[in-house]
């Protein structure tokens, strides 16, 4: 994947967006396009940013108006929900941010986040989850629905282990998915469903047997009734 390393210029027409004292001030932002955006908020946090050439939607009009001061942590918030709505990824890292589209995910080293300290983005994490239950194939085959459009599940054979590899504001909901069907009436029901099954297979092989033994019978009867022909002959 070819990169754009964009070097941030400061120009008047960002004037708007100003970052100080920990915060960004009110600012309405109209008539520019989303990657003049994400360079100006660059700009002012002083962070490196980085635009894969798989990134479209970058040049999409955005209108914003923001009454009240924001955090650095509001503003990466915002800025991964608009990059969402395009189809786009924004990974951040503490001194630099990468944009690209969403389905690229797949082949970036996402950071993995504990339980609890998911950011309140669309900006993709690893997370590792352990079962109660021994049940982690039929969970990760039961949660592919619930995945965005480019998330991953990846169970492992211990039984336990789980690996989500998804937009941070759904991990959250994907966990408490996970917990509704990691029970242990399910275990139960999973081995009840193999014994029956392990029963059928022997009825069918027994069933199997006693027709194998019927037609041998009938094959040696007439056996025995073509016996004397073939002696006159």
């Amino acid at each position: 994947m070819k990169w754009i390393l964009l070097t941030l210029i400061s120009t008047s027409v960002f004037a708007q967006i100003k970052y100080s004292q920990g915060k960004f001030a009110p600012f309405t932002f109209k008539d520019q396009n989303f990657k003049s955006l994400l360079i100006k908020s660059a700009q002012e946090l002083n962070i490196r940013l980085v635009i894969g050439d798989s990134a479209k939607g970058l040049d999409e009009k955005v209108f914003l108006k923001v009454n009240n001061p924001m955090t650095k942590l509001e503003m990466l918030e915002l800025l991964s929900v608009l990059a969402s709505e395009r189809g786009l990824t924004l990974n951040t890292d503490e001194n630099e941010w990468w944009v690209m589209h969403s389905r690229d995910m797949r082949y970036f080293p996402n950071k993995i986040v504990k339980k609890g300290e998911f950011p309140k983005s669309d900006e993709f994490i690893l997370y590792y989850h352990q079962l109660k239950n021994p049940l982690s194939h039929d969970v990760s085959r039961n949660m592919r629905p619930f995945l965005s459009r480019y998330g991953r599940v990846i169970s492992f054979g211990d039984g336990h282990s789980i690996i989500l590899s998804d937009q941070a504001n759904n991990v959250d909901r994907l966990i408490k998915i996970m917990d509704v069907m990691d029970k242990e009436v399910a275990v139960k029901n999973k081995v009840r469903h193999a014994r029956e099954k392990s029963k059928l297979k022997m009825s069918d092989y027994q069933e199997l047997k006693r027709k194998y033994e019927e037609a041998m019978v009938e094959n040696k009867i007439l056996r025995e009734k073509a016996a004397p022909a073939e002696e006159v002959r």
